[in-house]
């Protein structure tokens, strides 16, 4: 195994010709290294930390002129930005690795239009990597990424998260993404359904068609939904309050399917969103209760919070309510506003 000193060898070595190219490689064989290493980052000296800091002043200033760039060099940015934005992950405050990602994606912004979809792909991951996430890039990017064609819908809810993320709320920008998801083909999954319903949801993006447009293509896959995905496309459309009762009757045919794979957070956001809409669906609520006696212990105190709000709005009274409290007694959930507002 390497030590933390040779790795900054080895990357002084790699630095010594002022090329992005070069550089590039360098950072690549860092982050190789460093994953490979048995020595934390945390173990690096100061006099490793001040050498990669000279790393990371040598980079950037050979990117402050990024505006020239020949068209080579600009093919490089993207895998330059996705291995700093890896190795940030990784360096747990070895040098300082957040300028440089941004400093690099500051730079591709000026080339958007010269880059193809996977290197947009890259730089908005790794700029969505930083914190706090500059927005303005993700949005840029994002943009660029949405004009090109042929993206499928894992890589566009993907670019959705990023921008829920980061609080991105352009309309038109979300609007756009949307429309793309709800246009695809039949290679189309729960994942990509379940996380942009998400998405949109945290960012309060309540368009009624595109959401009812994308129930009716979660309803036609809802037999492949985990009992994840039934909970988080429930509760994505109780935030926004938009009601289907087509797709809330398909939900809760599908969790009682998958009833045994829930968890509390599954169960308790599941609870909340048909209580949101006022639908005491008994049977559902049956299955929810004896799936949450059996596993009371793993219950946090939001999660009940969010079951006794649900039980108590709908006046549910079914076998194994009262054992469910009982189970409960003792752990406490916590007071005040919690029982009143929606998630």
């Amino acid at each position: 195994m390497l030590s933390p000193r040779v790795v900054v060898a080895i990357c002084l070595c790699c630095t010594l010709q002022a090329s992005l190219t070069n550089i590039s490689r360098g950072i690549q064989e860092v982050h190789n290294l460093m994953t490979q290493s048995s020595s934390s980052p945390r173990d690096f000296t100061e006099v490793d930390r001040r050498k990669l800091s000279d790393i990371e002043h040598q980079l950037q200033s050979e990117l402050q002129d990024a505006r020239h760039l020949a068209a080579e060099d600009v093919k490089q940015l993207p895998p330059i930005a996705s291995h700093l934005a890896m190795i940030n992950a990784l360096r747990a405050g070895v040098g300082n690795m957040t300028q440089m990602v941004e400093t690099v994606c500051e730079a591709a912004v000026v080339h958007c239009d010269a880059l193809d979809g996977n290197s947009l792909f890259k730089l908005t991951f790794a700029a969505g990597s930083l914190s706090p996430c500059p927005s303005h890039l993700v949005e840029t990017f994002a943009w660029a990424y949405s004009r090109l064609s042929g993206q499928n819908g894992k890589a566009l809810s993907d670019m959705v998260l990023v921008m829920a993320k980061c609080n991105v709320r352009n309309r038109p920008l979300l609007g756009r993404y949307a429309r793309s998801i709800v246009e695809q083909d039949h290679s189309l999954t729960s994942y990509d359904v379940t996380n942009v319903v998400d998405a949109l949801a945290k960012l309060r993006f309540a368009d009624i068609e595109l959401f009812l447009q994308l129930s009716q293509r979660a309803i036609g896959i809802m037999d492949t939904f985990s009992a994840r995905d039934v909970a988080r496309v429930a509760g994505a459309f109780a935030t926004v309050d938009i009601f289907s009762f087509e797709l809330l009757h398909q939900v809760s045919h599908r969790a009682i399917q998958v009833m045994d794979d829930m968890a509390a957070w599954d169960i308790a956001k599941l609870a909340r969103a048909f209580a949101t809409f006022n639908i005491a669906d008994h049977d559902l609520f049956q299955h929810l209760l004896d799936r949450a006696a059996a596993i009371a212990d793993t219950f946090k105190p939001h999660d009940i919070a969010e079951m006794k709000w649900a039980l108590d709005t709908l006046h549910i009274s079914v076998t194994g309510c009262g054992l469910f409290l009982d189970l409960l007694s003792g752990r406490g959930a916590p007071r005040g506003d919690v029982f009143d507002k929606r998630p």
